[in-house]
């Protein structure tokens, strides 16, 4: 509750806040709370059973879907992705538009996703067995 209590200090303005902003805002606390909690809990996994406690494998690649949130990705992998590209566009053509580059990488597993307005749009990988 603590890493909720800090994270919802950063909202935008609240006397400006509308819709979009709110959920974009939640978006970033819940990501960060999640990513927190699973770095933890592996860093602790580690120290106790000398590994972590990652996912990072062929079946569960399989279950990610186009159209699934970052959130159940980083879940299903039971660890936080790392960001490496992000992008926002606002046009009249093609209306707001956020594209993230994350990847997902334990020994010589690489996973590679696109998350448009954070949904999957396109996903590979290399190595999961």
């Amino acid at each position: 509750f603590n890493d909720f209590f800090k994270h919802a200090s950063l909202l935008k303005d609240k006397s400006n806040i509308n819709e979009t902003n709110y959920k974009n805002d939640m978006l970033v606390i819940y990501t960060n709370i999640l990513n927190n909690k699973l770095e933890y809990e592996n860093e602790s996994s580690k120290i106790i059973f000398g590994k972590g406690t990652y996912e990072l494998n062929l079946n569960n690649f399989k279950k990610i879907h186009k159209g699934d949130s970052y959130l159940k990705v980083a879940n299903l992998f039971k660890m936080p992705g790392q960001l490496t590209n992000s992008n926002e566009s606002n046009t009249a053509l093609i209306g707001h538009r956020k594209l993230e580059h994350y990847y997902w990488e334990d020994n010589d597993a690489l996973v590679r996703i696109m998350f448009e307005n954070d949904k999957v749009y396109m996903l590979e990988q290399r190595g999961l067995k």
